[in-house]
């Protein structure tokens, strides 16, 4: 039973597209709005902040990847784990079968 949770944890991130992609947007769109102000409100240079803003960006862009990344991994880990505990309880009950069979 929970070996299907986690499969559907797991899975559940392929429908988590589309927030994931707002939030990009989100992190690529509050750095150039702050470029944009700067330069219209201080008259700061774009070739001051457009690098400054590039790199707030993508890392954020990084940061929420290696996130996701961990989480993915993580459950990946539990459900081999989970897996090949499954696997040796049948190992385990297959071979209890065959000695008492053997002994009859």
């Amino acid at each position: 039973m929970e070996l299907e949770n986690l499969l559907k944890q797991r899975n559940a991130y392929a429908g988590k597209i589309i927030p994931l992609g707002v939030k990009i947007a989100v992190i690529f769109l509050i750095p150039a709005a702050l470029v944009v102000v700067s330069n219209r409100v201080w008259n700061i240079n774009y070739f001051i902040t457009l690098p400054i803003a590039f790199i707030l960006s993508w890392s954020g862009v990084i940061w929420l990847y290696r996130k996701m990344s961990a989480e993915v991994r993580a459950l990946d880990v539990r459900i081999k784990k989970l897996r090949s505990q499954d696997a040796h309880q049948k190992t385990l009950e297959s071979s209890k079968g065959k000695d008492a069979n053997s002994v009859i």
